[in-house]
């Protein structure tokens, strides 16, 4: 269900993207900076140009929802992954984003 993504390292280094995704350094900070956050409750933040509600689903990932999209970003050993999905029809964006992020982890990345 992951519409488009991106990925960075922990530094917000842009590794790789979707083609759909045209994501800024302002972006990848509001995330970088609420996912590494030990902040627990809920918290809004931008990223492309919609605001986002968000919460810490676990202590690696970020979920955030605005009106028509949900994103989830899950941190790694050197890299943030970052998927979005329509949130009329969220399915396994989670899952699909843990599942990614995990692989980049057994590369050691």
């Amino acid at each position: 269900k992951v519409t488009h993504a991106f990925i960075t390292n922990n530094e917000g280094e842009v590794l790789a993207k979707t083609a759909k995704c045209s994501v800024t350094a302002q972006d990848i900070n509001s995330i970088l900076f609420s996912l590494f956050s030990s902040y627990r409750g809920m918290v809004k933040i931008t990223v492309f140009s919609d605001v986002y509600t968000c919460f810490k689903h676990d202590e690696h990932s970020l979920v955030g929802r605005a009106s028509t999209d949900i994103f989830v970003a899950r941190r790694g050993q050197q890299s943030i992954v970052v998927g979005f999905c329509d949130a009329l029809t969220p399915g396994s964006c989670v899952k699909e984003v843990q599942e990614i992020s995990e692989l980049l982890n057994k590369r050691g990345l």
